[in-house]
Order: C-alpha cells, then structure tokens, then sequence
C-alpha cells in the first residue's frame, strides 16, 4: 500500500505539492470515483488511479497478464483459510499485487486471466464493455427451439430484468450419457447415473452471478460441467494443460482488449 500523492508523484505526474492541488480539484479518480484525499491508501496493483481520465501506471507497476487453464476445484481467490486456491497452482506469482479478472466457480474449469492491472480488469469486468464470455457446458437433458429461443432472445433468471441475448450452439447431445461421481454430485439426487445430456457452447455478455448456470436452470436443464474457453477475441491456449499457466504476449494483451469500448 502506498499514498496516493506519492503514487502519483512517483509515476511523474506532479510535484507531491501539485499532486495534492491536482486532487483537490477533482482531477484524480480510483476505480472510478473523484479521490481529493491525496493522502489515501492505495493498491496500485488492485486499483485504477486515473488523471485527467488517463490511466496512471508507475514503470514499477509494469501491467502483467497471466492466462491460467484453471481445473476444478480451485477458489479463484488470493487466499482462503479452507480451500485451494488458483494461486496454490502459480507458486511463483505474487498474491500481493496478483488477482484473477472476475471468477470462475470452485467446480468449474477453463480460462481464467490473473494480472496485476486494475485497468485491464476494469475493461473485462465492467457490465458496461458487454465482453463477451464464451463457455462449453455439459447439461441434463436436450434442449427444445423453445428453449434455444429463450436462451437467444434473453432468459428470465429472476433478477430485474432478463439476461442479454446470448449466442447458443448445441454441439452434441448423448442419450446414454454416464456421469462421473463429481458430476453426479451436481444434478438432483433423483436422476439416475446415465441420463440423455446435450454439449452446449454459450457465449454471453454480462457477468452476473452463476448466470450460465442460472440460465439453463431457468429452461429445465441443469448444468454439471462448465469449461470457459474464451474471453474477448482471446482463446484457452489448448496447449495449456489444467492447471498450467504462462504469460500473455504483447499481441494477445492487445487482441484481448480489441474492441472494448473505452
């Protein structure tokens, strides 16, 4: 943690003196808000300090992105006193200034993005950029037009207003489909051990809480697997086995935040 003045004075925008004045005419924001405390606490590496509306980035703070083919069973989280987290599998990367972009569940798998660049975050994660989120889902059952439909033009999962229209692709359904013993764990109790399931490719561009599985939940099917395979225009290196990770080049980071409203 770090004083915003100083922060700011580091990465060479003013004097400690100007910064202060800078902030006390409301030219400085963190994450979004006007910040005239110039002498607050700040996390360069969780947070996005702007001037003037232009992100501020100290050359210490050099932006890293991680691409991370995430396994199930892992809490996408710094730290937790009871489960695993992503980080138990990236030993070498620092938890103080490192977080994942938006979350995975525990049970759930695929590509996950870990950086220590709020700016970056913010674009990703933001309902307002509408970035598109591209998953592969394992489902009871076979889906009806009815409910291909529903999923196209925006399901109801109970919020205030429906979910965006997603794009929706049934890649193969199975009659005789055997679930594993973690699968089996996630569908009602009274479904049998072999079931009629469909492989379903989503892509949605909001990010509320457990919406995929919310929204197929809404149209009588139940999700038991659930693999993201895309963020952006950038795909899960299939190179990447679960559990590894390498860093994003320079063209992936730009391919990554092509298109996203600034």
């Amino acid at each position: 943690m770090i004083r915003l003045d100083k922060y700011l004075s580091d990465a060479g925008v003013g004097t400690r003196s100007e910064v202060r004045e800078y902030c006390k005419k409301g030219l400085v924001t963190v994450d979004g808000d006007v910040c005239r405390n110039f002498g607050q606490k700040i996390d360069s590496g969780r947070m996005t300090i702007c001037f003037r509306g232009n992100a501020v980035l100290r050359e210490t703070d050099a932006a890293v992105c991680y691409m991370l083919n995430k396994p199930a069973g892992y809490l996408c989280a710094t730290k937790d006193s009871e489960a695993q987290t992503v980080f138990s599998l990236m030993p070498d990367v620092d938890t103080e200034h490192f977080f994942p972009i938006g979350r995975l569940d525990k049970d759930s798998e695929g590509l996950l993005f870990i950086t220590n660049d709020g700016m970056l975050s913010h674009k990703l994660t933001s309902p307002r950029m509408h970035v598109p989120k591209t998953y592969e889902v394992w489902v009871s059952g076979t889906l009806t037009e009815e409910e291909l439909t529903s999923l196209r033009k925006g399901t109801d999962i109970g919020d205030n207003t429906p979910c965006l229209p997603a794009q929706v692709t049934v890649l193969r359904t199975e009659s005789t489909y055997q679930l594993s013993v973690e699968e089996r764990m996630k569908l009602p109790s009274s479904l049998p051990d072999t079931i009629e399931a469909s492989h379903v490719r989503i892509t949605i561009y909001e990010g509320r809480y457990h919406q995929v599985k919310r929204m197929f939940h809404a149209n009588r099917h139940e999700v038991f697997r659930l693999k993201r395979t895309a963020v952006g225009a950038l795909c899960l290196d299939q190179n990447l086995h679960p559990g590894a990770y390498r860093r994003l080049t320079t063209e992936e980071l730009e391919q990554l935040t092509a298109g996203i409203n600034r």
